[in-house]
């Protein structure tokens, strides 16, 4: 239910806008006058206020000013209402920030669709202003916990969904996969080529690790992912020549054919630790070492 504010130094008028709009199902309050109109607006935080103009201890425009000076009241619609001899200031009002006016003598129809259209607008204007901040929170968390290439969730990500995979698997294999001698072939090609390939290999990793959340890239040419595991299991190594054979089929780009191979460490929670950083630092020990004896293999850590 919307909840309403009118304020004016008449009581009778106040009487005939509460019966008006609680007719069409609004909480209506009132204040006699500005100043306890102002209190009584701190206080509701209404959906919308009905004001007088001209009112003895504090007029509409003052109302209007000291209610537009408090953040969650800044937006909120505000309604004039006015004497026919106070037309002539209107656009003050307006300038001040209010949204419509009524003229006295108003009659019930009047009013409700002064009141109805406001709160409409109101409804379209939060609506899209939850739909922007949606998308601006989305490309934040996107610029924060999204790389830019591989379009791979990073370290941000890493550590919370360690501990979720940790919580529902007893045991965790923690892949870390590189492009072997990657200096090189970044040294020696231009980086936009670079970052094609970047992304064509997450792009077929991802197709070996489908499980939402488990696919991460770390660093420069570092990729790491969580896979669901038996601590005994000796699949793994089979998994990973499996990933291995697809990343060394060529890559189509640019007209050419760029020939790479990667190099896979291993780790095992809880076998080989229970810290995250102790895993990561086993299974990046693990694949230097493969890549030292020639590359395109995976070895488990010692």
């Amino acid at each position: 239910m919307y909840k309403l504010l009118a304020i004016d130094d008449d009581a009778g008028i106040l009487d005939l806008v509460q019966s008006f709009l609680e007719e069409d199902g609004y909480d209506v309050f009132t204040a006699l006058g500005g100043e306890e109109g102002i209190s009584q607006a701190q206080a509701l935080k209404p959906d919308l206020i009905i004001c007088d103009v001209e009112m003895p201890d504090l007029d509409g425009w003052h109302v209007l000013e000291a209610i537009r000076k408090h953040t969650q009241l800044q937006h909120t619609p505000f309604l004039f209402l006015t004497g026919l001899d106070d037309m002539k200031y209107l656009r003050q009002g307006m300038n001040l920030g209010a949204d419509d006016y009524l003229t006295k003598p108003f009659n019930y129809k009047q009013l409700s669709q002064a009141v109805a259209v406001r709160l409409e607008k109101q409804k379209s204007f939060l609506a899209r202003f939850e739909a922007e901040l949606k998308v601006a929170d989305q490309k934040l968390d996107r610029s924060l916990n999204y790389d830019s290439i591989t379009n791979l969730p990073n370290r941000n990500r890493l550590s919370e969904s360690f501990l979720e995979s940790t919580q529902t698997h007893p045991a965790l294999a923690v892949l870390v996969l590189a492009i072997d001698q990657f200096k090189d072939f970044s040294s020696s090609h231009p980086e936009s080529l670079v970052n094609i390939v970047l992304k064509g290999v997450a792009d077929r990793l991802r197709s070996n690790f489908q499980a939402q959340n488990s696919l991460f890239y770390l660093q420069s040419n570092q990729y790491l992912c969580f896979l669901p595991t038996d601590p005994h299991s000796s699949n793994l190594i089979h998994k990973a020549q499996q990933v291995l054979a697809q990343l060394s089929d060529p890559f189509k780009i640019m007209g050419r054919e760029i020939h790479l191979t990667a190099s896979i460490g291993l780790a095992i929670y809880p076998n080989h630790g229970n810290d995250l950083n102790q895993l990561l630092q086993k299974a990046s020990s693990a694949r230097l070492s493969a890549e030292s004896k020639g590359g395109n293999q995976a070895q488990y850590t010692e």
